[in-house]
């Protein structure tokens, strides 16, 4: 009973061990232990590999053999009995001994050696551990035989990539049109159901037109009214963009427009942030998103619902050291993800390479004109000079001529880049200077920058930032970042006494963390004290954001004046939750909240709590309406409610009465065509012959449209990538089923329309041995197989080509009906053959649409001197 006592704790105790993902046995020789990781060397990876380790000594024991065979070193001999490595490499002889300090043999006969041995002994760069991953990178100073295996690949097939390199990097492309049809939407908004004149009868309409993407919107009802116009071509010089129409500029911080130009600009700026007096702004333009959230190294820090064409955001929290990305989720299901560029801290340019910047136009209220020329050129690949004209005329008559030069340099030094953006404006009728300058410093990990701004008297005007300095200290880490920092402002105001102008001087220092550790959630924590000025005061700004199955944004901002008792305080809720669906592909609710409470501030600010759910339906296609209904509670209790309709329907009208996606931009590219089994195998739709397939997916840039019961689809996208993919997700067809065509490369454009058709066609699977014969040790045929490949030719072309399996099975998979010709090819420098080196397949299908499974078509390894030519394996 005892010892049944004893063999059932040993066997739990085992059986616990096993459990486990690191697995420890104490070695009978030594005081170490057996450890479970991961192996990495080049592409080659095991995730379950054995080493021993000794905790008292940290050193890690390699087990030769184990390891050889990991390395598909199948040509070394490791003898266990005088500790010995012989055998060739890369065409060398290799003869290691290692002494008993270095290594030792356990009960499996296997030989663990030191790394640190290895790595002397046996010419290994490095082999590197880490405990705490439980990862062992590995990297020799020599060529591995899977990488010798692919180096004469690549050999062969040299020429043939050459000339695919060099030639189109597409199979079709959507040409530019002097006009099309295009898209028109129509939009019926009634912003209260209770209020039938409270409505909006709205268009837009895109197309091609003069060979560029020619947009247009406005409104008919009430009041008719054109609200934008542009006509844009893109890449014009080099992947710059010259648009025609309203704009949208980038002119300096400084200029305060009176409204939107008119006119013409070639810049490449679709999406940029600028840095006004510690405000950060930044602008795009995204046509139909259904919503964009930023992010701020990692963060979700704002987001927008229902955006506008041309968006905002406006981030007053004084971060300078901040890398933002949007991701901007389309209503037809597109997603993309923009990084922001800041206009702030522009790069240096290539050697040789120039950027032109023209914006030129007139305002639309006043007619002011307005106009801003430069261009950068790259004088070396580390520095970049710039000069241009700016005439502007500001929102209370100011007329700024100003010629600016701009000095940028970037060292590109590996561990310590210095990044040096210098601007100078100089006003011509005043004689003035102005000027920007931005210095990025990186010190491994550490990012120090500092920012000064000046503006002369004429610039400034009555009210203005006179002088702005900055200096922070950023410091990332796989999910936390912290930020420290200081700055300066001065700027004229209005007294509320007097009216007139006076200069106040602020100093505030700032301390910021970030963590996104419990992804989806992130928090953030920013400290900021103001140390001189009218008011001094302290404020703490937590906030919370959550962006997974919903968005989520919870924030405040708690203020505490040294002259008052009394703290402001202002808290922020935000939540949305889009595209709930009720019924598949039909109904969908979006349900939003919004409150925000204020306290300590003067009577004129009030608390409020706001929430709503809206419901999204398309009806077949023809027409989408959304219902929206909001309610508002204020601080006193009462509570008010609206409900909104909003009707969409959008027209091709190259096709008016065909079906269409209403959640469509107007100037997004379509591509259709039709989805058929290929039966006779001419890759043409035959309607008597060939069959359509419902309910295949078409991948589109990974975006997903479904064929109707006719086997036809209608895809949609904008220009996210100049070169977009289409092909068949294998999931929604037959798995004997594949697209005869592949992946197609489409070079896409804007407001314009491409057709086509998918044929598919029946695959088969063929599978053989590769048999060794007495001409090799079991050692020598797996050394070879390694070294082995196998090529399947149709009409004297590679169609396919495979590796086998380390015992020799091999199998082709997709393979369509044809003559196929299938070669086995040794790549070492053994006197290796096959027998027979060619077998002719002629794949035929008893049932034209269903594939089939071919097998015994097998050859085996031989000595040179012993090869046949060839066999024929017919009729299968």
């Amino acid at each position: 009973m005892w010892r049944l006592k004893n063999k059932l704790s040993i066997i739990g105790i085992i059986v616990f061990l096993l459990g486990t993902q690191t697995v420890y046995t104490k070695n009978p020789e030594k005081d170490i232990e057996d450890v479970y990781l991961e192996i990495r060397a080049e592409r080659l990876n095991d995730d379950f590999y054995m080493i021993k380790y000794d905790n008292s000594k940290n050193e890690a024991y390699i087990g030769l053999k184990s390891f050889f065979f990991f390395l598909q070193l199948f040509s070394l001999d490791v003898n266990t009995q005088n500790y010995t490595v012989s055998g060739m490499i890369n065409g060398k002889d290799i003869s290691t001994r290692f002494t008993q300090d270095e290594a030792f043999v356990d009960e499996n006969d296997e030989l663990y050696v030191k790394s640190k041995a290895l790595i002397e002994k046996m010419d290994f760069e490095y082999l590197t551990l880490d405990m705490e991953t439980l990862v062992l990178d590995v990297n020799p100073n020599f060529v591995l035989p899977y990488e010798e295996k692919e180096q004469g690949r690549v050999e062969r097939l040299r020429l043939e990539e050459r000339k695919v390199l060099e030639g189109e990097q597409f199979d079709l492309e959507m040409k530019r049109k002097l006009i099309s049809p295009g898209i028109l939407k129509l939009k019926y908004d009634l912003n209260d159901v209770k209020n039938s004149d409270d409505y909006n009868f709205s268009y837009e309409y895109g197309s091609q037109l003069l060979y560029g993407e020619l947009y247009v919107s406005g409104d008919i009802k009430p009041e008719s009214e054109l609200n934008e116009i542009n006509l844009k071509y893109t890449d014009i010089i080099e992947d710059n963009d010259l648009t025609i129409g309203y704009l949208d500029t980038t002119f300096p911080s400084f200029a305060s427009l009176e409204s939107d130009l008119i006119g013409i600009s070639l810049d490449n700026y679709d999406t940029y942030s600028q840095t006004e007096n510690g405000i950060t702004v930044i602008r795009g333009e995204a046509d139909d998103a259904d919503s964009i959230e930023l992010y701020r190294n990692g963060m979700l820090v704002d987001y927008l619902t229902s955006p506008p064409r041309n968006f905002e955001f406006r981030l007053a929290d004084g971060s300078t050291n901040a890398r933002y990305l949007l991701k901007i989720y389309y209503k037809n299901g597109g997603i993309e993800e923009r990084y922001v560029y800041s206009l702030n801290d522009m790069d240096a340019l290539a050697k040789g390479k120039w950027k032109p910047v023209i914006q030129i136009g007139k305002t639309k209220e006043k007619g002011d004109f307005q106009a801003l020329v430069k261009s950068y050129y790259g004088v070396t690949d580390k520095f970049t000079l710039g000069a241009g004209y700016l005439n502007l005329i500001n929102s209370d008559g100011r007329n700024l001529k100003m010629i600016e030069n701009d000095f940028i340099y970037n060292t590109r030094h590996l561990n310590y880049p210095t990044l040096i953006n210098f601007t100078n404006y100089y006003e011509v009728d005043k004689n003035e200077e102005s000027y920007n300058l931005s210095i990025s410093q990186n010190i491994n990990d550490y990012e120090l920058k500092f920012t000064e701004e000046k503006y002369s008297p004429f610039v400034v005007g009555e009210e203005g930032t006179k002088k702005y300095d900055s200096l922070s200290l950023y410091k990332p880490f796989e999910y936390n970042s912290y930020e420290i920092g200081v700055s300066k402002t001065t700027e004229l105001m209005r007294s509320f006494n007097t009216n007139e102008s006076i200069e106040n001087t602020t100093k505030d220092i700032y301390g910021a963390f970030y963590t996104s550790y419990f992804n989806p959630w992130s928090f953030s924590f920013r400290v900021t004290r103001t140390l001189s000025g009218d008011y001094k005061y302290i404020t703490y700004e937590p906030s919370i954001s959550y962006s997974g199955w919903a968005l989520i944004v919870l924030d405040a901002e708690i203020t505490k004046y040294d002259d008052y008792s009394k703290y402001f305080e202002s808290y922020g809720l935000r939540a949305d939750k889009r595209r709930v669906e009720i019924l598949k592909d039909r109904l969908y609710m979006d349900l939003g909240l919004e409150a925000k409470f204020v306290k300590g501030v003067t009577s004129g600010n009030k608390d409020s709590f706001v929430y709503g759910i809206t419901f999204s339906m398309d009806l077949e296609d023809y027409i989408n309406i959304d219902v929206n209904s909001d309610i508002e509670v204020a601080d006193n209790g009462k509570s008010t409610s609206t409900t909104g309709l909003t009707v969409t329907k959008a027209i091709n009208l190259a096709t008016p009465l065909a079906k269409m996606d209403n959640d469509i931009s107007v100037n997004n590219y379509t591509i259709q065509g039709k989805v058929f089994l290929d039966r006779n195998g001419n890759g043409v739709y035959d309607k008597k012959i060939d069959v359509p397939l419902e309910g295949v997916g078409v991948l589109i840039n990974n975006q997903e449209f479904l064929t109707d019961k006719y086997g036809n689809y209608l895809g949609d996208n904008s220009i996210i990538d100049e070169i977009i993919t289409l092909d068949v997700n294998r999931k929604t067809i037959d798995p004997m089923y594949k697209n005869s065509k592949g992946t197609i490369r489409i070079k896409a454009r804007n407001s314009n329309s491409l057709k086509v058709d998918i044929p598919i066609e029946v695959v088969s699977m063929l599978t053989g041995n590769i048999w060794n014969t007495e001409d090799f040790t079991e050692r020598e045929f797996t050394q070879n197989i390694v070294m082995s490949s196998i090529q399947l030719e149709k009409d004297g072309k590679v169609y396919k080509e495979i590796d086998p399996e380390f015992d020799g099975l091999f199998f082709f998979d997709d393979i369509p009906p044809g003559k196929y010709n299938m070669k086995f090819i040794y790549l070492g420098q053994e006197n290796v053959k096959f027998s027979p080196e060619n077998i002719e397949v002629n794949v035929k299908l008893q049932d034209p649409d269903e594939g089939e499974y071919f097998e015994g078509l097998d050859t085996k390894m031989v000595r040179e001197e012993e090869v046949e030519n060839t066999e024929d394996i017919n009729n299968y």
